[in-house]
């Protein structure tokens, strides 16, 4: 790990939201592009960023990184993406060996997360968001509809949905400190 990761790292687990930024618009339109080159569709890659950055957030003052922050973030957002692929794909087998250049990956997000406790407290803050501000959430990460249906189904632009979106992660992401 470079002496810049491992600085942004010490940084990121006080709870640094600068930091964290930092690093969301840093690698945010290479992370972008490498989603939707795995899932073919923008709003779904868009998801897949802000789920990784969310469990990231929620992670992490027990983050551990072996190799370097880029490698842990594209890993992260190939795991997810596959997951998502593989979800919507029931019957299709996904080959990660076919991909060339995938990086060494030697844990996943998933490793560090106490599930239920964080289910609890999760649950707790989407309790407290204005209600078509949960409703929206819900939609896009309980039920996975791409933000252009969520627009659809509530008549709105999807633009309201991505600032809805945000807003509630914005605002989960302060209850779960």
């Amino acid at each position: 790990m470079t002496e810049y990761d491992s600085h942004i790292l010490t940084k990121l687990k006080t709870g640094d939201k600068n930091t964290f930024e930092e690093i969301y618009v840093k690698h945010y339109a290479e992370l972008k592009k490498y989603a939707i080159t795995i899932t073919k569709d923008e709003d779904i890659a868009k998801d897949i960023i802000s789920d990784v950055f969310f469990k990231i957030w929620t992670i992490k003052d027990s983050i551990e990184i072996k190799k370097s922050l880029k490698a842990y973030l594209f890993a992260s957002i190939r795991y997810e993406a596959f997951k998502v692929n593989a979800k919507n794909m029931k019957n299709v087998s996904i080959d990660m060996e076919q991909n060339d250049h995938a990086l060494d990956f030697d844990n996943t997000i998933e490793d560090n997360i106490n599930l239920k406790d964080t289910a609890a407290k999760l649950e707790r803050s989407i309790a407290l968001l204005p209600s078509k501000c949960a409703q929206i959430f819900k939609m896009s990460r309980e039920q996975e509809m791409p933000h252009k249906v969520i627009a659809e189904k509530l008549n709105i632009s999807t633009k309201t949905v991505e600032v809805q979106i945000y807003r509630a992660l914005k605002k989960i992401k302060m209850e779960l400190q």
